[in-house]
């Protein structure tokens, strides 16, 4: 059974270019108040009344008694740009949570972050949870950005950094991270060899990765490559839809051109059946012999009903192809529907 929860926006703010964070506020005592650091929930908002499609986003909050959630999310797709233009007090529904890419509380082996891009978010919340219990376990996060204009969650991550000998990270941002005076960023490109002489002088750990399909499997095998045992090895793939969800939802519109479409296809064959009616007769008597009105024995009468006279009318069955028949009626018919697409932001 999947828990819902009916939420509001609370704010929505950029902390990047092509990155938001949106507050979630519940508007009821019924909210999500459990869950563990990693995980994600799925998330729709409503256009003149009706439910959006459902995308999946992990959760940057800890989980708290008021049941107020934080989302982090890349913006750019039809979906995530208009979440977060959404108001302050807009409603929007919450699904979860969801997933298990979490952390053993009671594992003491340290912990090494691999995060591509967006794939940081799920680890903002682990970090964040580690933080407020003094960081019990060793962390290390090794985090993947193109830098335009600015790293998110840095002065934060710093602050942690500042605060506890347990917690190190390195943001490898590319050229324009040189812009930020932070010994933490780095101006190279995050690659296989830096993360292989990482991995080789951790001989124990958890290592867990979420990005992209591309750079979990790359840094994915060179841990590997590395030594790391694929069972130390946790990686978080995001789903566009809530587990037990339809995969698609249509609105009214896509259904309004669904129902055209499957009346135009019944129309189509209602028309084409009209002919076929038409044609046999017709058929049939032009390829009857001559004969005198009185038939043969082994012919079949019919009667015309505008002459009142008996005809004779082959027995014979005629063979129709499709060829044959016009199509006239039917060619000026044609059946189009297009169903939207999901993806992960």
């Amino acid at each position: 059974m999947i828990n819902r929860y009916s939420y509001k926006v609370k704010t929505s703010m950029a902390v990047s270019r092509g990155v938001n964070v949106v507050r979630l506020a519940p508007t009821s005592g019924n909210a999500l108040t459990a869950f563990e650091p990693g995980q994600y929930v799925a998330v729709s908002y409503y256009r003149s009344g009706r439910p959006s499609p459902v995308r999946c986003f992990s959760l940057l909050s800890v989980a708290n008694a008021r049941g107020e959630l934080e989302l982090g999310m890349r913006t750019g797709g039809l979906f995530t740009t208009a979440f977060t233009k959404l108001a302050p007090g807009d409603m929007v529904s919450v699904q979860g949570p969801f997933g298990s890419f979490t952390a053993e509380r009671n594992d003491p082996s340290p912990i090494v972050m691999f995060a591509g891009g967006i794939g940081i978010t799920p680890f903002i919340s682990m970090i964040r949870s580690a933080a407020a219990a003094g960081f019990p376990t060793p962390m290390r996060l090794i985090y993947s950005f193109n830098v335009i204009d600015a790293v998110p969650f840095l002065d934060e991550l710093t602050a942690y950094a500042a605060d506890s000998d347990k917690f190190r990270f390195r943001v490898y941002g590319g050229p324009a991270a040189s812009q930020f005076a932070n010994s933490n960023v780095s101006s190279e490109r995050m690659a296989p060899l830096i993360v292989q002489q990482l991995a080789t002088n951790i001989t124990s750990g958890r290592f867990f990765l979420c990005g992209p399909a591309g750079f979990m499997s790359t840094y994915g095998k060179t841990l590997r490559k590395a030594g790391i045992s694929s069972d130390a090895i946790i990686t978080e793939s995001f789903m566009a839809i809530a587990p037990g969800s339809p995969k698609k939802r249509f609105g009214m519109l896509p259904m309004a051109y669904a129902l055209t479409a499957m009346a135009i296809v019944l129309g189509t064959l209602t028309i084409s059946g009209v002919d076929l009616v038409r044609y046999l007769p017709a058929h049939a008597e032009s390829s009857a012999p001559s004969a005198p009105l009185s038939a043969p024995s082994d012919s079949t009468s019919a009667v015309d009903t505008t002459s009142n006279e008996t005809v004779p009318v082959s027995t014979a069955t005629p063979t129709v192809s499709s060829s044959s028949i016009s199509s006239s009626s039917s060619s000026n018919y044609s059946s189009y529907y297009q169903a939207p697409r999901s993806s992960v932001s």
